[in-house]
């Protein structure tokens, strides 16, 4: 069976939680299942590195490892510009799973439908 490749988007307290064996994080999770996931990446923007598994730099996680899924495990405010970001780039996941709530408002969320529609119709 194929693995999914993930990136994980986040790594704070649902990101991480209380560490690598907490399976009600989100890494703790994807390491648990790792018959079904190849956790590609991790990405928060307190870690240095501009790439790598452990990195600072969205745009190169996509780009370098090509996930299918993007688990955005951020803090609630910046859902809507990590999946905008996300949305916009060419190697964006065909799935993206986001932490509750996933938008702030009504129009944060209008402007996400928009632009996956948007996508939808030029990527045919």
């Amino acid at each position: 069976m194929k693995k999914i490749k993930v990136i994980l988007i986040g790594f704070g307290k649902m990101g991480f939680g209380q560490g690598v064996k907490d399976k009600l994080s989100h890494y703790g999770a994807l390491k648990f299942l790792k018959n079904k996931f190849n956790l590609k990446s991790v990405v928060d923007k307190k870690f240095k590195a501009k790439s790598g598994f452990f990195s600072s730099n969205i745009n190169q996680a996509l780009k370098g490892n090509r996930p299918e899924l993007a688990v955005i495990s951020v803090n609630s405010k910046n859902h809507f510009n990590v999946v905008e970001k996300l949305l916009k780039s060419k190697f964006c996941p065909k799935v993206l799973f986001l932490d509750k709530p996933s938008f702030q408002n009504l129009k944060e969320f209008n402007k996400i439908k928009n632009l996956i529609k948007y996508k939808k119709k030029n990527t045919k």
